[in-house]
């Protein structure tokens, strides 16, 4: 029952966080604050500018350079006495020190098409990588979203078994009174704590499961602590047609399956 009643959460939030008919400030809140901690998103968003800085590379098409130096130092130095004008002079025949340098350069005149075809790659990798940057928000803020659902959940079901422990805190002694007098068994007094027992572990559980989406808050968003207390997401009904559209437009999954699509043309294309 646990596990159906989450999913149904899960699909709420989800739901929730593409919704435009009712705005939770907090929620909104936290999910703008997980976009500024949360070390995936900085990871994605740096693609981006990655992209950019290669389609600026390709935009260029400057010459290549080359620049080449070498220095060789030879020894022993290679001197033999010879005669001039009646003259015995030492005559060397290659120096010590030699130096060597040249420069040499390179520019595409025709690319039969490459430079185009690595633009118009580089343009559909700048749009794959905002549209990931997208589908990584769209994921975080779903996660969030169901986070915050899921503590309101968790709070109000401690609620709700406080006052079954205090209804049976009460059972139990009305029972004890009738045990003193004669009126009752103490079987009946021990079926009473088996129950009470029973709902205070149910206590525990949902206590630890509480604490374990505080914890998820707080890696997802850097804080813990909520304030809110109602469901109050509402799930639209669309026509199918209508859903499929607005998944074209809208949908990350969609959208990057797109993008591969179109970068796999380019692959070729190049």
């Amino acid at each position: 029952m646990k596990k159906i009643f989450l999913t149904v959460i899960t699909v709420a939030a989800l739901q929730y966080a593409q919704a435009q008919a009712t705005v939770n400030n907090e929620l909104k809140g936290l999910i703008n604050q997980s976009f500024g901690y949360f070390p995936k998103i900085k990871e994605v968003e740096n693609t981006v500018e990655t992209a950019r800085q290669r389609l600026a590379i390709a935009k260029n098409n400057l010459p290549v350079a080359d620049v080449n130096a070498s220095y060789n130092f030879v020894e022993p130095k290679i001197v033999l006495p010879l005669e001039v004008n009646g003259k015995v002079q030492d005559f060397q025949f290659a120096p010590v020190h030699n130096l060597n340098a040249n420069v040499g350069g390179s520019y595409t005149l025709f690319d039969f098409g490459r430079l185009k075809a690595n633009i118009e790659k580089s343009k559909d990798d700048i749009k794959y990588a905002e549209h990931n940057t997208d589908n990584a928000k769209s994921q975080l803020a779903n996660q969030v979203a169901n986070i915050y659902y899921n503590i309101i959940y968790f709070q109000k079901a401690i609620l709700i078994e406080d006052s079954v422990i205090a209804y049976l805190n009460d059972n139990k002694q009305v029972v004890e009174s009738k045990l003193k007098n004669g009126d009752a068994i103490k079987l009946d007094l021990l079926s009473i704590q088996s129950q009470l027992d029973a709902e205070q572990n149910k206590k525990i559980d949902l206590q630890n499961y509480l604490q374990k989406q505080q914890n998820l808050l707080q890696y997802t968003t850097g804080g813990n602590h909520t304030a809110g207390l109602t469901f109050d997401f509402e799930i639209p009904l669309k026509a199918v047609t209508e859903a499929l559209a607005d998944a074209q437009i809208n949908n990350p999954d969609y959208l990057l399956a797109n993008d591969r699509v179109k970068q796999s043309k380019n692959d070729i294309a190049s």
